[in-house]
């Protein structure tokens, strides 16, 4: 159980409305729906706004998604019956159309969750991002050592920088929680190094992911890092 001292609500997970949200109450009609198999819904959508992660990455050749035709898949994932979205892939705040899709989400039948790396964020976005009805943000720490993290980032400073976010959103209000990935070197030790970390830092969640491929640290100094 999370509550939420600045806004006043109570939520039993990040990654789901509070408990008084008329969104609750949609998200569990679909879930028993799906449960008594009568329909089967979309509740959580996962939305890619982008490739990069910075303005020099590689996929910067990758050109984002319409904002038009972003609005036309929330349109439609809300008709089938979504509650959550989630949206996801890259550096989000490198789209510039990032705040006006969060926006335009209706928040009387969805809410609205975004990751971010962390990088070159400020109190100005924080506060645009609250403003346009965000209710989570996720920021990813894959170790409390800033070298482990950066190497698997590829990107010298983002533990720092992570850090930082995280510390900006909890000032303006907005839910927080650390993810990180599990793998056979994390186990034991990092984990529990990681959960200390976030209650250290009073963020509202810690999510566990199984682990993903990576070429980051085969090349963890490579041009585009930077």
């Amino acid at each position: 159980m999370i509550v939420d001292f600045i806004n006043k609500k109570v939520y039993y997970s990040t990654w789901f409305p509070s408990i008084d949200n008329k969104v609750l109450f949609r998200c569990l009609k679909y879930e028993i729906l799906s449960f008594l198999k009568l329909k089967y819904v979309p509740e959580t959508v996962s939305i890619e706004v982008t490739r990069k992660y910075n303005k020099n990455c590689l996929n910067k050749n990758f050109s984002d998604p319409d904002i038009d035709h972003l609005k036309y898949y929330v349109d439609q994932a809300i008709k089938m019956g979504c509650s959550v979205f989630v949206i996801t892939e890259g550096e989000t705040l490198l789209n510039e159309n990032i705040y006006e899709l969060i926006k335009y989400i209706n928040k009387k039948k969805a809410i609205v969750n975004l990751f971010t790396w962390g990088l070159n964020f400020s109190e100005e976005k924080a506060k645009k991002l609250k403003d346009a009805g965000l209710q989570t943000i996720l920021i990813s720490l894959y170790s409390t050592n800033s070298f482990i993290h950066d190497k698997i980032r590829g990107i010298n400073g983002s533990f720092y920088k992570a850090i930082n976010a995280i510390k900006i959103a909890k000032k303006v209000g907005l839910l927080v929680t650390i993810t990180t990935h599990i793998n056979k070197e994390n186990y034991h030790s990092n984990l529990s190094s990681l959960y200390n970390l976030s209650n250290k830092l009073y963020v509202n969640e810690f999510s566990i992911w199984e682990e993903i491929p990576s070429l980051n640290n085969k090349y963890p100094n490579n041009k585009y890092s930077k």
